[in-house]
């Protein structure tokens, strides 16, 4: 079919403004860290990295459902998405040790949170949010360096607040430290034991000591946020890998000295007999101490082997502040209770968390091996102390089963348990309650607008919440037909303008416009006339195509132009369908 080559004012201010002047293909991007500038050795000294970057965020000082942080990671931008997760227990108790005794307090509002890096399939966040401050551990994947965020100005004299260290794992330069659990080195496994699908809940209480509440400011609820900040990490890990949860059952914060000791065996020993002693009470199926102590020798840990469920000899310790580097901090608790979950010291490259040095074996300290894994699920098989996690959200249908690949419209899904899920599911595709784009109605009901997919092939749905994935629903897609487009009705200078368009699989489209909505008729189908072709393509596998074109300058204001899609089946040489009409004002 013949293109005309145009000469009116549209083709002056639309093909020579928007053609040549700039409309190319891009996309809006996304806000970054206002200012991003390499870590200076100060701060990488104080954090024990060898590099890293601060960035500067504005952040809430609180966010009750969830927020979402712009920030990059080796000069890649990516997203976070973080919703609130409380790894305290329902019935959950802060108690403060000072001179009058022991008095429960109000307990504080919940700071810790969980989530993903958008687009990023498999990702995993575990964040703090108090004083405006993030602390967070993520990864893109599991396989992939562990990347750390944390503030500077607790270190760092004078610093703004809103600046903080961003740095991957791969650069982390811990100090000389190490466990104080003698044992035998426990073997490593070609491949870990397959662990079993329910989550299983592990009820923790912590205590903090004088020393570790100094070091907090002489402030009860920093005491405890940071305490939750370290378990809540630790949590993403065991979840991740062996699908054990943590349940924070008490804090109990010491404004008073009772522990007098800095040697790792000795404070271990008076940590157990005060709990004996004083805390029976304490529903608890683990104990940990977090210390301030700078302990003797090398030591940052100790606990003792194989005692989840024990409550005679269930404790362990860790020298939590031997270092102001979080990811650091995580993986020492993880690691002391590794050793209350049978998990012993390893060696060699693919050690990892287990190391007796901590880091010392790979440099790793994201994830267990294969070894550790496999004791660690033994050893959770066997306990009887132990929940399973609350029951996962049920999907009883959806309704319809079969959509449209572009633009399929409303599903509605029934079922139970929906009021916590914060992810749903369409095949690979996921969708954020957190960026609502899902809406839960309520308990029994969620609706959403069907996401285009990959292929035609047929794909299953299911949602997840903090206890795990649901049951899966099967949902089918057809071809788009007739062609359809999506448009703005309206858009602003010196922005992007998105055409989005579905019509038969692998078929090519041709995006034309013209300065008015006048239509011809030919080869049985009505076109835009005149019109100049702004780009043209083929469409994927699921007959979907979108296209982003930047907006120039502001003298196109009022500037009015339709918009029009025609697809071809090349392999036959003939036209095979256009969508409707969309009319367009720059404004």
């Amino acid at each position: 079919m013949h293109v005309p080559h145009l000469h009116s004012p549209f083709v002056a201010r639309v093909g020579a403004a928007i053609l040549l002047a700039g409309l190319a293909v891009a996309q809006t991007p996304a806000p970054t860290a206002s200012t991003i500038l390499p870590a200076p050795s100060q701060v990488l000294t104080a954090f024990h990295v060898a590099g890293g970057t601060l960035q500067e965020f504005s952040l809430p000082q609180r966010a009750v459902d969830g927020f979402k942080v712009t920030v990059v990671l080796d000069g890649r931008t990516v997203v976070l998405g973080l919703n609130a997760h409380d790894v305290r227990a329902k019935d959950y108790q802060l108690l403060v040790f000072g001179p009058n005794g022991l008095q429960r307090v109000a307990t504080p509002e919940n700071t810790t949170y969980r989530g993903a890096v958008v687009g990023f399939p498999g990702s995993t966040v575990a964040a703090s949010l108090y004083g405006g401050q993030l602390r967070a551990t993520l990864q893109l994947a599991k396989d992939q360096p562990m990347w750390g965020i944390q503030p500077i100005s607790r270190r760092i004299p004078n610093a703004n607040p809103a600046t903080h260290l961003v740095f991957s794992s791969t650069q982390n330069r811990v100090p000389a430290a190490r466990c104080g659990v003698q044992g035998m080195v426990q073997p490593l496994e070609p491949n870990g034991p397959s662990v079993p699908s329910a989550n299983m809940v592990c009820e923790i209480a912590c205590d903090a000591d004088y020393r570790f509440y100094v070091l907090n400011g002489s402030n009860v609820t920093s005491t405890q946020n940071d305490v939750a900040a370290v378990i809540n990490g630790v949590e993403a890990i065991y979840k991740r890998d062996v699908q054990i949860e943590y349940s924070i059952t008490t804090t109990i914060v010491r404004t008073a000295q009772v522990y007098t000791s800095n040697d790792a065996g000795t404070l271990l020993n008076q940590f157990r007999s005060r709990w004996l002693s004083f805390h029976t009470g304490v529903r608890r199926d683990i104990a940990h101490l977090f210390t301030g102590y700078g302990l003797v020798g090398s030591t940052i840990g100790i606990a003792w082997l194989s005692t989840i469920c024990d409550t005679n000899y269930g404790y362990g310790l860790s020298e939590s502040r031997f270092s102001s580097n979080y990811a650091y901090r995580v993986s020492l608790t993880a690691h002391e209770l590794g050793h209350n979950w049978s998990a012993n010291h390893c060696s060699g490259s693919t050690c990892n968390i287990m190391c007796p040095g901590l880091g010392g074996c790979s440099g790793n300290v994201t994830n267990f091996s294969s070894g550790s894994i496999a004791a660690i699920v033994a050893f959770r098989n066997s306990r009887t102390c132990l929940s399973p996690a609350g029951p996962n959200a049920s999907i009883s249908w959806i309704s319809p089963t079969s959509v449209q690949a572009f633009d399929g419209g409303s599903i509605t899904m029934k079922g139970v348990g929906f009021t916590n899920v914060t992810y749903l599911y369409v095949g690979t595709t996921r969708l954020w309650k957190l960026f609502n784009q899902f809406n839960v109605v309520d308990d029994s009901t969620i609706t959403f607008s069907s996401p285009v997919p990959g292929s035609l092939s047929p794909t299953q749905v299911w949602v997840e919440d903090a206890q795990g994935a649901s049951n899966k629903v099967n949902l089918s897609y057809t071809a788009t037909t007739p062609p359809k487009l999506l448009a703005p009705a309206t858009v602003k200078p010196a922005t992007n303008m998105s055409w989005r368009y579905g019509a038969q699989p692998t078929h090519d489209w041709f995006l034309i416009a013209s300065p008015t909505s006048t239509t011809i008729s030919a080869l049985g189908f009505t076109w835009l006339s005149p019109f100049v072709m702004l780009s043209a393509g083929k469409l994927d596998a699921a007959g979907y195509g979108e296209l982003a074109l930047g907006v120039p300058s502001s003298t196109m204001l009022g500037l009015k132009f339709w918009s029009q899609v025609v697809t071809l089946d090349s392999a036959n040489a003939t036209f095979q369908g256009n969508t409707g009409i969309i009319q367009t004002t720059i404004q």
